[in-house]
C-alpha cells in the first residue's frame, strides 16, 4: 500500500531515506536490544574460515564494529 504514520525501523534504515521520513531516537533505556545468532554450515565448503568468522564476531574489534552499525 505504501502509506503508514508511523513505523519501527533500523536506525540505519530511517538515514538511507533522510528524504521520506522523520526519524526519533528511542532511548537506550526503553530500547529493545536485537540479537543475531551466528552459526557456521555443517556442510560449509570453508569451515575453518566460517568457524574463525564467527569466533571474531565476538571479538572486542567486531563488537565495535557492529555497534557503530
Amino acid at each position: 500500500l505504501g502509506e503508514a504514520d508511523a513505523g519501527l525501523v533500523y536506525k540505519t534504515d530511517a538515514e538511507t531515506a533522510t528524504d521520506k521520513v522523520d526519524a526519533i531516537d528511542i532511548p537506550d533505556a526503553e530500547n529493545a536490544v536485537a540479537s543475531y545468532p551466528a552459526a557456521t554450515l555443517k556442510a560449509s565448503k570453508h569451515s575453518e574460515a566460517a568457524a574463525a568468522f564467527v569466533a571474531w564476531l565476538s571479538t572486542p574489534a567486531a563488537q565495535k564494529i557492529l555497534q557503530g552499525a
